[in-house]
């Protein structure tokens, strides 16, 4: 099952647990009435627990994303498929050009040589 799945399930969940409460109540042999736990709160935990797991396994945690961060700096110099990098990195723009005023010209300043390819 994908992400999305259980990322639906939880919301679901959630939603069940905010409208119904975190207990509810059932009926006894006696006939009288007994909290019991909202099954939805199961539902919602056994989710959060998939969603984590998987977020791990693809790097998707700031910590398990400088893990990846750091195994991609650690390959050779040639890379996956032995490419060599170039020898210096070109900014796209001269620095004496003016900077775009939108979301992605902001962003363009931000931008870092990739893992490796500094000598």
């Amino acid at each position: 099952m994908g992400l999305n799945i259980y990322c639906a399930e939880f919301a679901a969940a959630q939603q069940d647990i905010l409208d119904h409460g975190y207990s509810r109540n059932v009926k006894t042999v006696s006939g009288d009435l007994m909290p019991r736990v909202n099954p939805s709160v199961d539902r919602r935990d056994t989710a959060q627990k998939i969603i984590l797991e998987m977020a791990k396994r693809f790097g998707l945690t700031p910590l398990d994303q400088f893990a990846l961060v750091g195994h991609q700096a650690a390959l050779p110099a040639g890379g996956l498929f032995g490419a060599q990098p170039a020898a210096s990195v070109t900014p796209s723009a001269p620095a004496s050009a003016p900077r775009e005023q939108n979301l992605i010209g902001m962003l363009d300043q931000l931008d870092s040589v990739p893992p490796g390819s500094i000598q």
